[in-house]
């Protein structure tokens, strides 16, 4: 996996795997002996990856000597620094598994074989792509919505305990933030050299940043976490607990604050009105750039023509339905005016409740583990309105989504719904589930990184899932709107900075056609700008989704069912559009 690959993803924890190519053999084979060397292949990927992650290992497999991981292999790190050689290594490794995917015949493989070599196939386009030398310093890995520098402080926050062992993990792990920092700070340098370098806005803020942790408390909250979750194992004594955190305390003071201070100080030498302060589309081959973006984020059959006029049409059809929906009930717009949009639930268990309840009816049931939505911590972005807890995929146990709600007054707002629905059934929590259940193959779950699947089938669960909400119906409906009507904002904006290459006054125009209050939009501007791609996700690949049960609806008519439909959506996991299109389009042929 190249350099571009660990910087364009939006968490520490996953990356893009090999894209790997087959091609087809002519000779006989044994297809017994041919499809147990596939698995073979592919259990050693997964274990590549789990040894080369040591937050992966932790986070998602209770037992890493179950696919070949020898456990004294890993580095105890948030990731590997980067280097130059590091970035050559990867490449090695890329060219050796790509020369053995290269002897396998898809018509010996089992259909299971089969789904997972069409996904690794897939991705070798991808991954030839950003092998680019002339894309090689592209990503910005300190992105003001998931950069690196933000996702310390969640990672430290949400790291659980299994063992003693775990704790002293954790400490090693933070000791590990500051040759991180400097591998990605020699990195930047090189970046300015290539002329791909961030805007000045973007290092300002990772100044502020480093600040706050530093001098502002933001540390502090940060430690006093790491000490209540130490203090709340209950694997250790009394007197391991007051010693572990002694020695945390001292690798906070004496190595995370000094590297958040020290990498504002380098970023900031770099800062020059010469380096672009737009989107990609400045940069010489930019749109090749973002063309490369755009297929990570949404892994989609359209263009980014056809993606625009998609969304363009959505917005319209969305605003005509709020419209709608105002004019039927009045109730539903002073409801509006007033702000009042609640779900008509008290508490995060009767959401998820509801929303057990009405899945039931529109997907097939699966063993629902216990699961909890709690609280984030205050580290948490104020750009991340939850997140789903990844749970191990060879163990059962208790499912966590922590809701960024600090004020317990949103607890009934319907965007904390919508959060909850997101996150857990029937979305994220719902997916990982149903794949682990339905012996889809675990490469699907550590290496698949189809974001526009699993986030636009999040958004689509959350979406339907509205109707379970103890509210007035018309406010469903223009709520709905509202979301869909954000999401195709957001994908707009997303493309005409980095595609079209807008500037602020062209950003601002642009939410002015749509009557939108454009003045003082600086800060949104370079949130879009530092994180190409990002909103993409959510936007489009939920989009097509929607599409496709539209589709399907509209061709089947009374044959439609709704749990069949959705069992299709999921046959390949984590998939390319390529795959889902055509499972759908099976799906209805079958039907008819």
């Amino acid at each position: 996996m190249n350099t571009l690959k660990k910087l364009l993803t939006a968490s520490l924890t996953t990356f893009l795997v090999l894209g790997l190519v087959g091609c087809q053999t002519t000779a006989p084979v044994d297809n017994v002996a041919e499809q147990t060397r596939f698995d073979e292949f592919v259990t050693n990927e997964i274990k590549m990856y789990l040894e080369d992650n040591y937050l992966s290992v932790h986070q998602t497999v209770s037992k890493p000597e179950a696919f070949g991981v020898d456990v004294n292999n890993i580095v105890v790190q948030m990731t590997e620094p980067w280097s130059e050689n590091q970035v050559k290594e990867t490449l090695e490794e890329f060219e050796t598994s790509k020369k053995e995917f290269e002897t396998f015949d898809r018509k010996t493989l089992t259909e299971k074989q089969q789904n997972t070599y069409d996904i690794i196939k897939d991705q070798i386009e991808l991954n030839e792509i950003s092998n680019r030398e002339d894309f090689e310093y592209v990503g910005n890995v300190f992105g003001l919505f998931s950069g690196i520098h933000i996702s310390v402080p969640q990672i430290l926050s949400d790291f659980v305990f299994y063992s003693e062992k775990d704790v002293q993990d954790l400490i090693t792990l933070m000791g590990s933030v500051k040759p991180m920092f400097e591998g990605y700070t020699e990195y930047a340098k090189k970046q300015k050299d290539a002329g791909y370098f961030m805007s000045d806005y973007n290092v300002d803020e990772i100044v502020k940043y480093a600040d706050n942790l530093a001098n502002q408390g933001y540390g502090e909250e940060m430690m006093a976490v790491v000490e209540e979750n130490i203090n709340a194992f209950e694997g250790i004594d009394d007197a391991a607990k007051a010693k572990y955190i002694e020695q945390a305390r001292a690798v906070y003071t004496d190595s995370i604050v000094p590297a958040y201070l020290t990498l504002g100080e380098e970023l900031t030498k770099l800062k020059d009105p010469a380096n672009n302060q737009f989107g990609l589309a400045h940069f010489e081959n930019g749109k090749e750039i973002y063309e490369l973006y755009y297929r990570m984020y949404t892994s989609s059959t359209l263009s980014i023509e056809e993606a625009e006029k998609m969304l363009e049409q959505r917005i319209v059809t969305s605003i005509q339905a709020m419209q709608t929906a105002m004019m039927k009930d009045p109730t539903a717009l002073e409801m509006v005016q007033s702000g009042e949009y609640k779900a008509g639930y008290d508490s995060y268990e009767a959401m998820i409740e509801a929303l057990i309840d009405w899945s039931k009816e529109q997907y097939t049931e699966i063993n629902i583990p216990e699961y909890e939505a709690i609280p984030a911590s205050k580290l948490v972005s104020d750009g991340v309105g939850a997140y789903y807890i990844t749970p191990f995929i060879d163990k059962e146990g208790k499912n966590y989504i922590r809701v960024n709600t600090k004020n317990a007054a949103l607890i009934d707002d319907l965007q904390t719904f919508y959060y909850i629905a997101h996150e857990g059934i029937p979305g994220h929590m719902y997916y990982y589930n149903y794949v682990v259940q339905n012996d889809i193959d675990p490469y699907n779950l550590l290496l698949s990184t189809h974001l526009g699947f699993s986030e636009g089938f999040a958004n689509y669960g959350a979406n339907y899932a509205l109707d379970a909400a103890n509210t007035n119906e018309a406010l469903k409906e223009i709520m709905r709107a509202n979301f869909d009507v954000n999401w195709a904002l957001s994908a707009l904006m997303d493309i005409g900075v980095h595609y079209h290459g807008w500037t602020i006054e062209e950003f601002n125009d642009f939410l002015a056609s749509y009557g939108l209050n454009g003045e003082g939009m600086e800060a949104t501007y370079y949130m879009t700008q530092s994180n190409p791609g990002v909103s993409l996700s959510y936007g489009i690949g939920y989009f097509q989704i929607l599409d496709l049960r539209a589709k399907a609806e509209a061709e089947l008519g009374d044959k439609f069912d709704v749990k069949a439909f959705n069992d299709a959506l999921l046959k390949s996991g984590n998939a390319p559009f390529s795959m889902v299109t055509k499972n759908i389009e099976d799906y209805i042929s079958s039907n008819k």
